[in-house]
């Protein structure tokens, strides 16, 4: 008669556990990748780049709109026309390429955020399924949305660095900041993520003017940008424009399931 294999310990099995975990969430999250879909926002971007370069300056006209727009016309993702101009020639593969590259980063970014705050297994295993999803949108080939998911995850991992007192994060935010600007309007969100920080620190009497000087330097830094101090007036306008019309603008609860 064969003996009976000896059973698995406990912590044999949370290695088990957790590996099937990690390539569970890693499969759901390139899942939401695979779009195969050059979403119309890119070949806006591409086209009004294209323009601009003929013209030798950025438009200030969309040539390309059917209905009558804003004069002058500030193109808050012209920096993400950019860079697909400059990638489209090495074809679809190099388009798809650099977006999971986007994507890479901005799991890691998450990652190492998680890290820092010493989110457990449990933590993630539990969050990550709600969150996953709602990448999909962005990351369809490829949106300018994309940039602000990457930006948005270093900034969290910048502001865990300012909780434990280090204040080397401050000019790669800036830096970081002038970048997001000119890529996607989403930086709008980073802004409201430092007024957030700096609530909870004075809540719990921490150091915090340096982060009002960091909200103000940031707010300056808008005016970083090809159509310098006309784009304050025109995010103003992008963010408080009725949306009513655009289903991906909707609610959470009106979404598809």
């Amino acid at each position: 008669m064969h003996d009976r294999p000896a059973p698995l310990s406990d912590s044999v099995k949370l290695r088990a556990l957790k590996m099937a975990a990690a390539c569970f969430l890693t499969a759901f999250f390139v899942s939401r990748l695979t779009a195969p879909i050059a979403d119309l926002d890119m070949w806006h971007e591409i086209a009004l780049i294209r323009e601009s370069v003929r013209a030798g300056h950025l438009l200030t006209e969309d040539v390309f709109a059917y209905t009558p727009t804003i004069h002058p016309m500030v193109d808050h993702e012209w920096g993400a026309g950019l860079l697909l101009y400059l990638i489209a020639p090495g074809g679809g593969a190099a388009v798809v390429a650099f977006k999971y590259l986007l994507a890479a980063l901005t799991a890691v970014a998450t990652l190492k955020c998680a890290t820092l705050r010493k989110t457990g297994f449990e933590q993630i295993t539990l969050l990550a399924p709600l969150a996953i999803p709602l990448l999909g949108l962005g990351y369809a080939t490829l949106r300018a949305h994309a940039y602000s998911f990457l930006f948005f995850a270093l900034l969290l991992y910048l502001l865990e660095l300012d909780s434990a007192g280090k204040r080397r994060w401050i000019p790669i935010w800036l830096i970081a900041f002038v970048l997001w600007v000119n890529i996607h309007g989403g930086w709008v969100m980073g802004v409201i993520a430092l007024g957030l920080h700096w609530f909870e620190q004075v809540v719990r009497r921490r150091p915090h003017w340096h982060v009002l000087g960091v909200i103000a330097l940031s707010l300056a830094a808008v005016s970083v940008n090809p159509y310098g101090t006309a784009y304050y007036s025109q995010i103003w306008t992008a963010l408080t424009i009725s949306r009513q019309t655009i289903p991906e603008w909707a609610p959470l609860y009106r979404d598809v399931p």
